[in-house]
């Protein structure tokens, strides 16, 4: 059985293409006015309000520059969220960066951020916790079904072109209930019915399978896809890519046991791993677990990923959808 492939899926069905749209607080304006035009003093208060709160948000962004002083690389970035996971899996958390000794010091030295997630906004999904993380350690990104519209795409490029974030982890989990939504071709109104048309072709992608496997599967998929889309609809994302300076991985957390699968997509074929779609049974080419590390990549000694460190030292492009059926995680299935 086959599955639609990449090549079938465009990157305007699952995240909004259209770059630099008018901002959304103009209509949040609009609709401010029509609430309170019966108070005049009130409106301008508010108005003033909402301009000097977004003048002095545009301020910050046009002094940010590059963060080139984030210490992380994609090797370290990535062992520290493996070993971060083993932990909390294990009973070992360590609980860091969690005091507010801690706080005070990243409000006065600013933050750099060992990698961004983008996560589903599920409240069984907490990031920080799942890695064994605390504050100042990552920037999460969240939406239901970790769906990237404009809003998530614009804050991942913020992680990486002012705070260079080295790594960013597209995270999905088990039984998530976006997903099962749009496998279900549930329809919903307004802001929730566009998210799930978000996820409609990895629905209509797995339609085929059994009902079984149908909700996994698709879970898998949607990591991979969102994975493989992020840099197609953002230039900043496929230009640190192509540096070298970027990693865009995907990952599925088991809700049950807490543990997180890292696949580390392109990365991971540098070593000669397979393909990182998912097959008809709910698994992942390439990506069973290995002894050394609980994930589906191999570890040197230190805890780093080696295959991610040979891709990313070739400068190795990662800002295309692999092609159906290739190596670089076409999506076939098994019957």
């Amino acid at each position: 059985m086959t599955l639609r492939p990449f090549s079938s899926i465009r990157p305007s069905d699952s995240i909004v293409a259209t770059r630099r749209r008018p901002l959304a607080w103009a209509s949040s304006l609009s609709l401010a006015i029509g609430i309170l035009i019966a108070d005049r003093r009130r409106l301008v208060l508010v108005a003033a309000l909402g301009l000097m709160a977004m003048g002095l948000c545009l301020t910050s962004a046009a002094a940010a520059s590059d963060h080139s002083g984030n210490p992380n690389t994609i090797a370290s970035a990535l062992a520290n969220l493996k070993a971060g996971n083993q932990r909390f899996v294990s009973g070992a958390s360590t609980h860091p960066h969690q005091t507010p000794e801690m706080l005070d010091t990243l409000a006065k030295e600013g933050q750099t951020p060992l990698a961004a997630v983008l996560a589903c906004s599920d409240s069984r999904a907490p990031v920080e916790k799942l890695f064994d993380l605390g504050f100042g350690d990552l920037f999460v990104v969240r939406a239901a079904g970790a769906v990237p519209g404009t809003d998530q795409v614009g804050s991942l490029e913020y992680a990486v072109a002012h705070l260079g974030v080295p790594v960013i982890l597209v995270l999905s989990h088990a039984k998530c209930g976006a997903v099962a939504a749009a496998v279900a071709d549930a329809k919903e109104p307004d802001a929730l019915g566009e998210l799930l048309l978000k996820l409609s072709p990895v629905a209509a992608a797995v339609r085929n399978l059994d009902e079984s496997k149908r909700l996994q599967t698709a879970v898998e998929l949607s990591a991979v896809v969102f994975r493989e889309q992020l840099p197609l609809v953002s230039p900043v994302l496929a230009d640190a890519l192509k540096e070298g300076r970027l990693a865009i991985v995907s990952g599925v957390l088991d809700i049950a046991t807490g543990e997180v699968v890292i696949n580390e997509g392109r990365w991971a074929k540098a070593s000669g791993g397979g393909s990182d779609a998912p097959d008809a049974s709910g698994g992942s080419h390439g990506s069973a677990p290995d002894a050394s590390n609980g994930h589906g990549t191999s570890s040197d000694a230190s805890g780093s990923s080696s295959s991610e460190t040979s891709d990313s030292a070739s400068g190795a492009p990662h800002d295309a959808a692999p092609k159906p059926g290739a190596d670089s995680g076409g999506l076939t299935a098994n019957p």
